[in-house]
This record gives structure tokens, sequence and C-alpha cells, in this order.
């Protein structure tokens, strides 16, 4: 996303993107718009680096991940049932005195 600053009224200033959508939460003088719009930029430049770098791990596709996480929640549930049914069997036991 690229950001520009723009003339808005009365010698204030504002930043846009590049849909010319207005950064709401800024107004200032023409050399404020121009740093914000620079810091915005290099952000943008920074978290879209960050983004491709982490895109995947080595050795593992997104499938994979969504493969482990299931495994994962099985497993859980494997546990979780284990622990109910051994709580009624206690239960059970103390029900029957």
């Amino acid at each position: 996303m690229t950001f520009t600053a723009k003339h808005k009224a009365s010698g204030r200033y504002g930043v846009v993107d590049e849909k010319d959508k207005w950064l709401e939460d800024f107004l200032g003088t023409k050399e404020e718009a121009q740093a914000k719009a620079e810091e915005l930029n290099k952000n943008a430049q920074v978290n879209s680096v960050d983004s491709t770098d982490n895109a995947g791990d080595v050795g593992h596709s997104s499938t994979d991940k969504s493969e482990e996480t299931k495994q994962e929640q099985e497993c859980k549930a494997e546990e979780s049932s284990k622990g109910l049914d051994e709580a009624r069997a206690v239960i059970i036991d103390y029900m029957r005195g």
C-alpha cells in the first residue's frame, strides 16, 4: 500500500492511501503529512517483508499445519474423554459404597 501527503483545506494536509482514501486520524502541515506518509510507507514495506519471510515454515505446508492441528485436537479430545471415564468410574464406585 502506498501513502501520499495531500492538501485537505486551509493550508492543512492529510495522508491518503493509493485509493485516495483519507487517513482519518491525521491532519497537519505539509511537512508533517509528508513525514507521516513516508513513515507509513516504510512500515508497509517492513510488514510486507516480514509477512513474506514468515509465509511458511521450511518443510511444512499449511496443509501439514492444519493436519497437526487436527491431530492435536483429537489427542486433547481423547485425553478429555479418558478423564471423564475415570471420573465416572470414581463416582460409580463411590455410589456403590
